[in-house]
This record gives structure tokens, C-alpha cells and sequence, in this order.
């Protein structure tokens, strides 16, 4: 008599390809057959550097840029697996909101495609072009000669970055990478360049913790 809780059969619900960029995570759920059928599920990858899993979640982690066959097995029998191939591309490389500091706002807001508030009957008149976290700042009357005099990005957002430095970044990656860059530290999270100070603020006062906020501005 067969075993009604001994899978016979294995399937990734994924399917069996998936592309993934670097540092997407992706969660495989599976299907035992037959609809009775119970399983511990252990799941491996052929190349962890290019695509890891966790061996009891299933959730996969894209490393570098690369293939990797990742294959989850029934302990209680052998014979019941599937395969997912997983290919992992290059992120697209961030947009630097600092190179668009001195461009008319309107200019750079076709550019990124981003929407503009019009503030120009404002005592101090100015501008506002933003998408999501992303924002840049202009004073002046009209969005084509208002120039661009700060830009920010708060949140979470892999397509900008200001001066390298992403959200998320660690915060002695992004001081490392400044320094390297000509900035100058001035502390409280502070560098300056050229005339534009940039806040490169962690989530805790540690060296270990994440950027969550950024903003630059010309003064």
C-alpha cells in the first residue's frame, strides 16, 4: 500500500527560470504530489556566489551576475526534486542627483522624468522636481532658468544615488568612499566639496548601521 504522505512528485511554483538583479530576493514556494503528500523540503544551490538559498526557506539571494541551478528535494524521498534555473544581472547603475545641481529644474526634470511643483508665486519662490524618495530643489520664478541648488533622497531607492552613496549603504562604506572621492569629513554626518555640503545620515549612530537619508546642497 502506498504511503499517501510520501510525495511522489515535486514542483517549484516559480517555474523553471527566473532572472533576478543583484540583490533581488525571491521566495520558492513548491507543490507536493499527490495534494496529500507531507515533506521536509531541503533546497541547494549549484553556485552560491552567484545565487544563494536559504536550505529550509527557500528564499534565494542574487549575489553577482551569473547562473545558478537552484534544486529542492523531499527528505522522505530522494526521487521528488525540481530545478529552477536562476540567471542574475547587473543592477542598472545609479543616476548621481549631484551632477544635476546647477541645471535648470526643467531640464532636469525631462531628463528623469520627474514631475515638477510649481511654488514660483511663493514669497520665495522655487521649485520642487521629484519621483518616489528622489527630489531635487531650485529657487526662481520660472522651472527653465530655475537652477538646481539641492537634491535629496530619503527612504529607499536603488536608481539614485548623490555622490555614490546609495540607501542602504553602510555607513563606513559611504564614508570610505567619500573620502576616497575628495570629500572632506566635518562631522555630524556632514561632508563638503566644492561648495556643496552633502548629510549622509546612518539609521543608528554606528559605522556598521545604513544610510537612510541623503541631501546635498550648494551654499
Amino acid at each position: 500500500m502506498k504511503d499517501p504522505y510520501k510525495p511522489t512528485k515535486l514542483a517549484i511554483n516559480q517555474g523553471k527560470k527566473r532572472t533576478l538583479t543583484v540583490g533581488d530576493t525571491l521566495q520558492l514556494t513548491t507543490t507536493l504530489s499527490p495534494s496529500t503528500a507531507k515533506a521536509d523540503l531541503t533546497f541547494k544551490s549549484s553556485k552560491k556566489s552567484v545565487a544563494s538559498v536559504d536550505p529550509k526557506t527557500g528564499v534565494v539571494t542574487a549575489k553577482k551576475k551569473g547562473t545558478a541551478k537552484i534544486t529542492v528535494t523531499a527528505k522522505n524521498n530522494k526521487k521528488a526534486k525540481a530545478t529552477i534555473t536562476i540567471t542574475v544581472k547587473k543592477a542598472a547603475p545609479s543616476k548621481d542627483l549631484l551632477t544635476y545641481i546647477g541645471m535648470p529644474i526643467a531640464k532636469a526634470a525631462k531628463q528623469l522624468n520627474f514631475k515638477i511643483a510649481d511654488f514660483s508665486n511663493d514669497p520665495k519662490p522655487f521649485f520642487i522636481a521629484s519621483s518616489g524618495p528622489a527630489s531635487l530643489w531650485a529657487s526662481g520664478k520660472k522651472a527653465d532658468t530655475a537652477l538646481i541648488d539641492e537634491v535629496e533622497i530619503e527612504n529607499s531607492d536603488s536608481k539614485y544615488c548623490i555622490a555614490g552613496v546609495t540607501i542602504g549603504m553602510k555607513w563606513s562604506d559611504a564614508q570610505t568612499l567619500l573620502k576616497s572621492s575628495g570629500w572632506t569629513y566635518e562631522g555630524d554626518w556632514s561632508f563638503t566639496r566644492n561648495g556643496i555640503v552633502l548629510e549622509v545620515s546612518p539609521e543608528e549612530l554606528d559605522s556598521e548601521s545604513k544610510v537612510y537619508h541623503l541631501i546635498a546642497d550648494k551654499r
